[in-house]
């Protein structure tokens, strides 16, 4: 009888038997390792991306996503490391140790991908510039991606390993920042905030423009709608709104014109509107009330400057003296600007001279008439080509002319007798200033600033002591920022050079300067003893609870007490005040 040989089978399976024993200690020894490596790895990364309170959330991606925007408004848009450019070892050790997760998974089990998740998140964070773009204001650009692949690397891990995260309060931490001031939100989408008020009471207003006050008197804020017809043609000056509106069926071919202020309509009467064909943009009007008595200066295209005497009440006859009685281009836009002396009305206008235009002041003679005397100006104030912008406001007995033109800008005083020059200054070589400002005068003086390419104008200010200026505060923006649109009366939108940049200076000088940037505000300050401006503050983001939303309007107001800020957006209209010049942000109270 033949006797079998089955030592080397059972020798072979005891083989396999052992290998298959150390494989598997070896595999879990390793998973065991990796996993508790890699849930640390990334407890250390969240810890440097979102601080100690995120990380245990980071499985909820939009608050994620809004903690990483906090961080990101708190960080210098000079291009500098940011607090996310010293997580990336992190991240790149995570993405490098990933795979031994992936690998030591039970025989059978589903698949993990913590590796491919690990270097999605690594790439990610490497973005040149992502927290400078989203903190400049950046419409397109957002966290929203890197917060949910932090979300997703850690489910991968979980899966992987079958244990939660664990934090340990070690290593390097996100920085600490204070939330964001919240502001006072009213529901008026679609209402921008106009440079006509103070911080109790403003107008805002649409492009139609259908015009509402806001009072913040008595600590309730309220919107009392002042108008809502459409206009012809509109002009907003320091003096108030003037708006020509559709004639009103009385059959007599006359349009009404109001003077609206921001407590009341100063001035109410009737004229003949501007011809159908012409385009709103190309009708320039301005006025005052005195002594019931709305002087309406227009300036229509091809038709050149008149000064209307239109009586407020009375059976006084309305009646207009034209300025320049000479035919004039119709394709050039002649300015008009009128204000009000301590003992008579003024009128600036441009008229063309040679190739340029010059600028001229005349003075309202008495009488039931209207009818001009001439002022004498200054020899200087002439022009090539363009028109310079024109702009007059009073501060107590002073009358104030501003000649905004791209090459020099000037400030005078006017009397009965001469516009006296008492300021001026000259764009550097190869630099234009803004022939649109925003000048406002109230008891404190003067200010004015440009409101086109206001980042190439000085910002002005006038009081007893004389006048001074500064250069604007200048912030670097991405050169793929969205363009600043706002809409039009005929359903369009209008495009502007530059995103606002508004200014006010408070009872004690400190100048303060507010930027719009896509979807960022942000405040500067510079003392009276200041030689440059201070660190930029975020204030507002917009779209901190809404991906992708932009800032529509923003201005600022200021009196003896506080500075309010009135910013819209898609939501309504967001208001902020300080009373401590500028250091630090509320909601208005009373």
């Amino acid at each position: 009888m033949r006797r079998s040989n089955s030592h080397p089978i059972l020798l072979a399976f005891a083989a396999i038997g052992v290998f298959a024993y150390g494989v598997e200690h070896w595999r879990r020894r390793t998973a065991t390792r990796a996993g508790r490596s890699e849930r640390e790895r990334f407890a250390a990364l969240s810890l440097c991306l979102v601080g100690a309170e995120g990380a245990r959330r980071v499985d909820h991606v939009d608050e994620t996503r809004q903690r990483l925007r906090r961080l990101a408004m708190d960080t210098s848009l000079t291009p500098t490391p940011t607090w996310m450019d010293g997580c990336l070892p992190l991240a790149r050790a995570l993405a490098v140790e990933g795979a031994a997760v992936d690998v030591t998974a039970r025989p059978g089990a589903a698949s993990t991908q913590v590796a491919r998740r690990a270097r999605d998140l690594t790439r990610a964070m490497s973005r040149v510039g992502l927290v400078w773009q989203v903190r400049a204001g950046d419409g397109e650009t957002d966290l929203d991606v890197l917060a949910e692949l932090l979300a997703r690397t850690a489910a991968e891990i979980d899966l992987a390993t079958g244990g939660a995260m664990v934090f340990e309060s070690k290593g390097r931490r996100a920085p600490f920042v204070a939330p964001l001031p919240t502001p006072l939100t009213l529901d008026v989408p679609g209402l921008f905030p106009l440079p006509l008020g103070s911080p109790r009471r403003f107008l805002v207003g649409t492009p139609a423009p259908a015009i509402s006050a806001v009072s913040l008197a008595g600590g309730i804020p309220t919107v009392v709608v002042r108008a809502r017809d459409e206009a012809r043609a509109w002009s907003l000056g320091p003096s108030g709104m003037v708006r020509v509106l559709a004639e009103d069926g009385r059959g007599d071919g006359l349009s009404p014109v109001l003077l609206d202020g921001v407590d009341a309509a100063l001035g109410v009467a009737r004229i003949a509107a501007p011809p159908a064909g012409v385009d709103a943009t190309g009708v320039m009007l301005d006025g005052v009330v005195r002594d019931g008595v709305f002087w309406l200066g227009e300036a229509v295209r091809g038709q050149g400057p008149v000064l209307a005497r239109l009586p407020v009440a009375g059976r006084e006859p309305a009646t207009a003296v034209r300025l320049l009685p000479v035919s004039i281009s119709s394709t050039a836009d002649e300015h008009i600007a009128v204000g009000e002396g301590l003992a008579a009305v003024f009128a600036a206008y441009t008229a063309p001279e040679g190739d340029g235009a010059a600028v001229r002041v005349v003075r309202a003679a008495g009488g039931a008439r209207a009818a001009v005397q001439s002022v004498t100006v200054p020899d200087a104030w002439r022009t090539r080509e363009r028109r310079p912008g024109l702009t007059m406001c009073r501060t107590g007995a002073t009358l104030w002319l501003a000649v905004t033109a791209r090459e020099v800008w000037r400030l005078a005083i006017v009397d009965g007798s001469a516009a006296t020059e008492v300021w001026s200054a000259r764009a550097p070589i190869g630099r234009r200033f803004d022939e649109s400002v925003t000048l406002r005068c109230d008891g404190a003086g003067l200010l004015l600033h440009g409101r086109e390419r206001p980042r190439s104008s000085p910002v002005v200010w006038c009081n007893d002591g004389g006048c001074s200026s500064v250069g604007a505060a200048v912030a670097p923006q991405p050169v793929d920022l969205p363009v600043y649109e706002t809409p039009t009366a005929n359903g369009g939108r209008r495009m502007h050079p530059e995103w606002p940049l508004r200014f006010a200076r408070t009872a004690r000088g400190t100048l303060l300067s507010v930027r719009a940037s896509g979807t960022v505000v942000a405040v500067q300050r510079r003392g009276p003893d200041d030689a440059v401006w201070g660190d930029e503050r975020v204030l507002l983001d917009a779209a901190a609870t809404q991906r992708g939303a932009l800032v529509r309007g923003v201005e600022i107001y200021s009196d003896a007490a506080r500075v309010l800020l009135a910013v819209t957006t898609a939501e309504g209209l967001h208001l902020l005040e300080t009373r401590d010049e500028g250091r630090s942000w509320r909601g208005p109270t009373e």
